[in-house]
């Protein structure tokens, strides 16, 4: 009897293992269908990136913004055609329209991607017909895998104001008066009034140059706040930029500071050093006059001028403590450094330089003409002297009401470029 038990149970491992052919075989056709699926789409990403990045940079040098939708790639491409080059670098990485179940197609545009408004844009779009192995069991024969890549073009404005705090509310504040630039404006802050203006036409930009604002413009005039000549515009929703500063030489300020002269009512001269406070008014009586021969002034409080008149050839003033950068009166003429001071240190092309968070003021009042770079980063800088004129200006924010900046400063330590001008490769949806 046990023998006939055994017998009626032959054959049943063969009735398992065929019942289960149909999802072994589906297993595998996940596995290694889907598998390869993975790696295909992968390589349709890399020449979708190829592609968009090579369109971006070959229009960013020949200055060829084509506008066209989706196209496919045609088939002999047109090296000299930028987005046609896109289609030769996708073909370089495998993938050729037409070939082999191969769609390889590319866009191009000038209008805003989403919150992002670059100065153009190139899609690319890569896909790949495969057959199945293992999954035709369940009745798939065939799949196809796809990408796209983005690569967009940002132009440097030319800017020559940078606003570096990175969440400032009004960051850049404009309330009227009249300003103008021969340069651009780039504000660092991320904030939803980044850009602050509520006064119409009170901002001039030439020279087609235009603003950046990483976050979001504020404006209560309707958007006529800015008059921009050759071309410029407000471009909000930016990527962030770096500080156009860097290489800055580590200053030791001397033990001891020499007294305020506190000039008034007489002409005076001083030496390059280290000076508590430096101060000149018209309180006393008769016309005031500084002269700040040549190099570099360590202060370690206020720089005050009133009243009278003072000029700084080749002078930088330097503020390693807290204290006040502040022109309410009187004339103020300022001529920053080219190389090296009479002590040895090097402040090229610097006017005024703070460290950390420490500097209040500005240029509120009384007549300044500084040539050179006003560095700041950290701190506010108030410009309300509407006959006041500025080379370039690195600030953490900035009130303005009036005054004008040329853009005109040269330093070995100033890049003018911290605006990311490019071509950046944007991130997939």
């Amino acid at each position: 009897m046990a023998r006939i038990a055994t017998e009626g149970r032959r054959g049943q491992a063969l009735v398992m293992v065929t019942l289960s052919v149909l999802p072994i075989f589906g297993l595998l056709g996940l596995v290694v269908d889907f598998g390869w699926a993975e790696w295909r789409r992968e390589a349709c990403q890399t020449a979708a990136e190829s592609a968009a990045t090579a369109a971006a940079v070959d229009a960013k040098a020949t200055s060829i913004f084509t506008v066209q939708a989706d196209t496919v790639c045609p088939v002999s491409p047109d090296s000299t055609k930028p987005l046609q080059a896109g289609c030769l670098y996708a073909t370089q990485n495998g993938f050729t329209n037409g070939s082999k179940s191969q769609t390889v197609s590319i866009a191009g545009g000038t209008t805003a991607l989403g919150t992002l408004t670059p100065a153009y844009w190139a899609t690319a779009t890569v896909s790949e017909g495969m057959p199945t192995l293992f999954s035709r069991v369940l009745g798939q024969a065939g799949m196809t895998v796809r990408a796209v890549a983005t690569a967009a073009v940002y132009t440097n404005t030319g800017a020559c104001v940078y606003v570096m705090d990175p969440n400032a509310s009004k960051a850049f504040d404009d309330t009227g008066g009249s300003f103008t630039l021969g340069c651009g404006i780039a504000i660092n802050s991320g904030a939803s009034d980044a850009l602050n203006t509520t006064a119409h036409n009170a901002i001039t930009i030439n020279n087609g140059a235009g603003v950046i604002v990483v976050g979001q413009w504020k404006d209560s005039t309707g958007h006529d706040a800015f008059t921009f000549n050759g071309g410029g515009s407000v471009k909000p929703n930016q990527p962030s930029f770096s500080n156009p500063v860097s290489g800055l030489p580590v200053l030791t300020p001397a033990g001891a500071c020499t007294a305020d002269p506190n000039v008034s009512g007489a002409h005076a001269a001083l030496s390059p050093g280290t000076y508590c406070k430096l101060s000149i008014s018209n309180t006393g009586g008769g016309a005031s006059a500084l002269t700040l021969n040549p190099g570099l002034y360590i202060i370690n409080g206020d720089f005050k001028v009133s009243g009278g008149i003072v000029n700084a050839s080749g002078v930088t003033l330097y503020f390693p403590t807290t204290g006040v950068f502040n022109v309410t009166g009187g004339t103020f003429n300022q001529t920053a450094p080219v190389g090296t001071n009479p002590d040895g240190t090097d402040t090229d092309g610097i006017a005024v330089w703070e460290v950390g968070k420490n500097l209040t003021g500005g240029v509120t009042g009384g007549t300044a003409t500084m040539t050179g770079l006003i560095y700041t980063p950290g701190d506010e800088l108030d410009l309300t002297g509407g006959g006041s004129s500025f080379g370039a200006i690195v600030a953490g924010t900035m009130k303005v009401t009036g005054g004008s900046i040329s853009g005109t400063v040269t330093s070995k330590y100033y890049s003018s470029g911290g605006v990311p001008a490019g071509v950046y490769l944007l991130p997939n949806n």
